[in-house]
């Protein structure tokens, strides 16, 4: 498996710019913190 950066991988796979406060998304909770929620949106 090849490492690529964060920012080579937001260029191939879509810009997280893309998504706004108050959009709503589907997708599955993957972990929860005290203060963190933390998702996967595809």
């Amino acid at each position: 498996m090849s490492e690529i950066s964060f920012e080579q991988m937001l260029e191939e796979e879509g810009s997280l710019n893309q998504i706004r406060t108050g959009a709503v998304v589907t997708g599955t909770v993957i972990g929860v913190k005290d203060n963190e929620i933390n998702l996967n949106i595809g």
